[in-house]
């Protein structure tokens, strides 16, 4: 689907919404059931059950008290009033055993389909491209999808069966009343009606809520994350921006509450006025019944059992109204889940792709390629054109914004080009099986991620497909320098990452060797390396780059650096400005031709001199 990047208005209660949150009841109905459908119909037989015990219960009390008027008249315990208490002591024993029952299975239920949902929403955001996840469209909507979570649909399976209840008991209650007399059907029924009205306003105004302030919800979670960051709170602490951190949070905080309340105070007013309505309605039915019990039309447990069934009727129209508005508050959120679910990334990948390398080191050619980032109006890079050899290693350089990562990006192919090929083996990177292309790549991005398990296993995340070798985690780690401290860690290469799960926390460049032994062995025919050394310190660096450029003829890498005396070695360079290829060759030949790369070059060297 497409994610709309103009701020929608303000939407209004309608039928179109109604008729929504009745779509999503029965998609998350038809999950369940190819879940379990033996746990949706022990739910569906144990919640008839109930509704109907609590009939049976007003009923058998109605009889008991007629029977014991007319046992008491006669002196003695007739075989009605016997069967009476029998039938009463019955319905007030069963429904222990039925609370126990639904409880266990609705506990079994919530626990499949949280499992269920959370699974389906895992697996959607990793399907999703990094173009689709940086765009803040789909930022806002995945917010607003994450405010409630999982829970807006495990609410809305949920309700279903208090709605089944509701639903029951008002078809029981109204054939009982609509027999006896339907002007008092008629009375409790459109007493309920304004707190219908009343309901869905609020549960519609709860959504609009957290859809008109998405922006704001997503900088008030980024702004609190800070706090809860070891780094950067310490970073907040010494510049001394706790406060202002904490004043802004506290201000957004303040600022979407204030629209709660304030609809919170509708809503009570509303209650207020259909409460009193609905309590008006329901005390004239029952003065009606009572005048007819003094006229002698009817008998006094009669009398309880009418009462019962109208304020049986009136709860479960009231509790209908009442979970139909929270169905729909869960409806407008569980849309938002599923637009979630239904959205497509960015980058469209060919039905039957091309399977490129199978095994050899590629050639990566550049062709006039030309992109802009979509929420930008300049392109960030413009007719670029290069090729990488097999077993190349082609250094990128420039100043900041030049275009480095985002070369780096579009050859994994994160966004398409807007003009212009990228071509593996000469074939355009649109057309080929992305699976098979990322199976021959390594990369180590600015962005890297890091991992709390074993040192061993972070390593070995290079290469998931295959079983951990031992001896591809040595020699990994060696190629990265990371062996130096591994091998200091009280439990070696068995030691856990990350104190909150009872092991160390690494430095920065500690880590950043540990991402580059996973880049290692992953065993790739094509590298890209964006600043792998940026937090090493001289001596490791430099072990590291002789390292990388012994793996010349052996594969091909891009490497992305500001350290010029890093790129020396390096087979070209390519000097990027303004997005364009300025200058690309070797690094004697560029020092001859006295341009960009060598001013740059001369002015890094003279900061050492």
């Amino acid at each position: 689907m497409n994610i709309e990047k103009e701020k929608v208005a303000k939407t209004s209660l309608s039928i179109a919404s109604v008729v929504e949150m009745f779509r999503n009841m029965v998609v998350v109905a038809k999950l369940a059931w190819q879940e379990s459908h033996n746990l949706v119909i022990l739910m569906f037989a144990v919640t008839l059950a109930m509704t109907l015990l609590s009939f049976l219960r007003s009923g058998a009390n109605a009889l008991v008290v007629n029977e014991l008027m007319r046992a008491s008249r006669y002196g003695q315990f007739t075989l009605m009033l016997t069967f009476s208490v029998g039938l009463l002591m019955f319905a007030y024993a069963l429904p222990s055993l039925l609370h126990s029952l639904k409880r266990y299975w609705e506990k079994a239920l919530h626990m499949v389909m949280s499992e269920r949902f959370e699974m389906m929403m895992l697996k959607k955001r990793s399907e999703l491209d990094l173009a689709r996840h940086e765009d803040p469209a789909f930022q806002d909507l995945s917010n607003k999808a994450g405010e409630r979570g999982i829970f807006s649909l495990i609410n809305l399976l949920e309700g279903q069966y208090d709605m089944l209840s509701s639903v029951a008991g008002l078809v029981i209650a109204s054939a009982i009343l609509l027999s006896i007399d339907s002007t008092l059907w008629l009375m409790v029924a459109f007493g309920e009606i304004p707190s219908l009205i009343a309901q869905f306003r609020y549960s519609h105004n709860v959504w609009d809520i957290y859809d008109t302030q998405s922006t704001t919800r997503r900088r008030f979670f980024h702004l609190r994350n800070k706090f809860q960051s070891s780094s950067n709170l310490f970073e907040l602490q010494v510049f001394q921006n706790v406060g202002h951190f904490i004043t802004r949070v506290e201000s957004m905080l303040k600022g979407f509450n204030a629209e709660h309340r304030v609809n919170d105070k509708k809503k009570f007013r509303a209650d207020l006025i259909s409460g009193m309505v609905s309590t008006l309605a329901i005390s004239l039915t029952v003065l009606i019944v009572i005048m007819r019990v003094v006229s002698g039309e009817t008998q006094i447990g009669t009398w309880l059992f009418i009462t019962g069934t109208l304020f049986s009727f009136q709860s479960s129209f009231s509790g209908l109204f009442n979970t139909l508005a929270r169905q729909y508050e869960n409806s407008l959120f569980a849309s938002d889940i599923r637009k979630v679910l239904a959205t497509e990334p960015v980058i469209k990948q060919p039905e039957n792709g091309i399977v490129v390398c199978r095994g050899k080191i590629p050639t990566i050619e550049f062709r006039n390629v030309t992109f802009t980032y979509p929420d930008q109006s300049e392109p960030v890079l413009r007719n670029v054109s290069l090729t990488i050899k097999p077993g190349e290693i082609l250094a990128i350089v420039g100043e900041n914004g030049a275009g480095k990562t985002t070369l780096a990006k579009l050859l994994c192919r994160v966004y398409d080009p807007d003009k212009g090929k990228i071509l593996i083996d000469g074939i355009d990177l649109k057309t080929i099986d992305l699976q098979s292309w990322y199976a021959e790549l390594a990369i180590l991005a600015q962005w890297y991620g890091e991992y709390c398990f074993k040192a061993d296993e972070v390593i070995a995340l290079g290469r998931t497909t295959d079983p951990i070798r031992r001896e591809r985690v040595l020699e990994s780690a060696k190629f990265s320098g990371a062996d130096r401290f591994i091998e200091k860690f009280d439990e070696g290469y068995s030691q856990q990452i990350g104190r909150e799960f009872g092991g160390i926390d690494l430095s920065r460049g500690q880590s950043q060797r540990l991402v580059l032994a996973r880049v290692s062995y992953r065993k790739a025919h094509f590298a890209i390396l964006d600043e792998p050394t940026a937090a090493t310190d001289a001596k490791a660096e430099a072990a590291i780059f002789e390292r990388l450029y012994s793996l010349k003829g052996k594969t091909s890498a891009v490497l992305i650096s500001h350290n010029y005396a890093n790129v020396v070695q390096a087979d070209r360079i390519c000097v990027l400005e303004n997005g364009s290829v300025a200058e690309i060759g070797s690094h004697a030949a560029l020092m001859r031709q006295g341009g960009i790369y060598a001013r740059l070059f001369r002015l890094q060297a003279d900061r050492f001199q």
